[in-house]
């Protein structure tokens, strides 16, 4: 059967929302983007098909399709080990379900700090973007910007300002301070 214009609607915001953040969070765990693809889109699928038993709440939407992902990683994962075994490879390690949780998070935290970098004015999120994210210094900034040092720096102290009214604490410091 055809979708009507509000299903199509419906899924089209909870894809758009989740479905880069599943994918992540999938690759982090299974080191192969072509399967992180795979099981993300599986999940959306059984999450269409079993979206009538699910509470009608966005907390109940995420957690339902992370478990379907997640628990689609570690079979994954699991099934991999088995191969290993039967072949005997000597790097058969197991699966770290704690790893995986972090992986989620750290997918979780990365679409945050993505979403309030989306909210920063141009200039703010170019220069942020290419500090932060991309690793480059002030000089190389203004540089490729055509801009000077000192708007780079204002640009970053702008932004941080902004961001710290958009983003918990922890969030911002480990975009300011580390890799998400």
């Amino acid at each position: 059967r055809e979708l009507s214009a509000a299903e199509t609607e419906e899924f089209s915001h909870v894809f758009k929302k989740y479905y880069p953040r599943l994918c992540h969070f999938s690759f982090r765990v299974t080191g192969c983007r072509a399967l992180s693809e795979d099981i993300c889109q599986e999940a959306f699928i059984r999450y269409w098909n079993y979206r009538h038993n699910i509470a009608d709440s966005e907390d109940a939407v995420r957690s339902y399709l992370y478990t379907v992902v997640r628990n689609a990683c570690i079979s994954k994962l699991r099934h991999d080990k088995v191969v290993k075994r039967y072949l005997k490879s000597p790097e058969a390690a197991g699966t770290d379900e704690i790893a995986i949780d972090h992986a989620m998070i750290r997918s979780e935290v990365a679409a945050e700090i993505h979403s309030a970098l989306e909210k920063l004015p141009q200039g703010c999120r170019q220069v942020v973007q290419m500090a932060y994210l991309d690793g480059m210094k002030n000089k190389e900034i203004a540089s490729k910007l055509g801009v000077s040092v000192n708007t780079v720096k204002t640009q970053r102290q702008r932004a941080i300002h902004l961001l710290r009214s958009s983003l918990k604490p922890g969030t911002l410091a480990l975009l300011l301070f580390g890799p998400f």
